[in-house]
C-alpha cells in the first residue's frame, strides 16, 4: 500500500518516482521528490514484535543476567550496566558484543533484576505474614467459639452452686440448675460423692419435665 504525501498542492501522480516497482512510495516533504523504499530495508509487524521480545531488559551485573535468563535463546539481548554493554546469546550463553549501550535508550524505563527480586521477596514475606495472621485469628476464634459453646453447654453444679457440706443428688443437683439457662440438650455435672461425679444431659422436649 503506497504511502504518499502531497506537498504544496502538486498531485502525487505528477511528482517524480524511481522506475522500480518493488517497494512502496515515499514522499519527502521537503524536496517533493517521491521514491521508491526497498522492501527488503523495511521489517515486519512480525519482526518488529520480535525484537521487542528478543530484548530481555537491563541488569546490573553479568550474574543477574544470567540469574534470570540461565539458556538464553538465539536472537536474545539485554543491556550490562557493570560493563555498559549490549550482551548477546551465542551459542546458548550470554557472551558480551562490545557494542555500547546505545545513549538513546533510557536506563530508567528497565527495572534492574535485583530490585525484581527484592520487591517480589518483600510480598512474598509480606503474604506470609498476613496468611499467618489470619491462620491464628482463626484458631483463636474458632477456640473461642468452641470455649463459649461449651460454656454455654455444660454447667459445673457443684462448682457454680457449691454446698455448705455433703453432695449433690440427682434431684437436687436438677434443681439448683438456674431456670434462665436450663435447655434441652444442657449437661450438667456434679459431684455425688469423695471420689464420683455424675454427668446429665437434658433431652425432654418440654422444660416443665426438667
Amino acid at each position: 500500500m503506497a504511502t504518499n504525501i502531497d506537498i504544496q498542492g502538486i498531485p502525487i501522480s505528477r511528482l517524480p518516482r524511481e522506475a522500480s516497482t518493488a517497494g512502496i512510495d515515499v514522499s519527502g516533504a521537503k524536496s517533493g521528490r517521491t521514491v521508491k523504499v526497498s522492501l527488503d530495508l523495511l521489517a515486519t509487524k512480525t519482526e518488529l514484535q520480535n525484537i521487542e521480545n528478543n530484548r530481555k531488559g537491563y541488569f546490573s551485573t553479568e550474574a543477574e543476567l544470567n540469574a534470570a535468563y540461565p539458556t538464553p535463546k538465539v536472537g536474545w539481548y539485554a543491556y550490562v550496566g557493570s560493563s555498559g554493554t549490549i550482551w548477546k546469546e551465542s551459542s546458548g550463553i550470554w557472551v558480551n558484543s562490545g557494542e555500547p549501550i546505545p545513549d538513546d535508550v533510557d536506563l530508567s524505563l528497565y527495572a534492574r533484576q535485583s530490585d525484581l527480586e527484592a520487591e517480589a521477596a518483600a510480598r512474598s514475606s509480606a503474604d506470609s505474614t498476613l496468611g499467618a495472621a489470619i491462620g491464628n485469628e482463626t484458631i483463636a476464634r474458632s477456640s473461642a467459639d468452641t470455649g463459649i459453646r461449651n460454656a454455654a453447654d455444660i454447667y459445673n453444679v457443684t462448682q457454680k452452686v457449691p454446698l455448705q457440706s455433703g453432695y449433690y443428688t440427682p434431684a437436687t443437683a436438677r434443681a439448683a440448675v438456674p431456670a434462665a439457662i436450663r435447655k434441652k440438650g444442657l449437661i450438667i455435672t456434679y459431684q455425688t460423692g469423695a471420689s464420683s461425679w455424675r454427668t446429665e444431659q437434658f433431652f425432654q422436649g418440654e422444660l416443665a419435665a426438667w
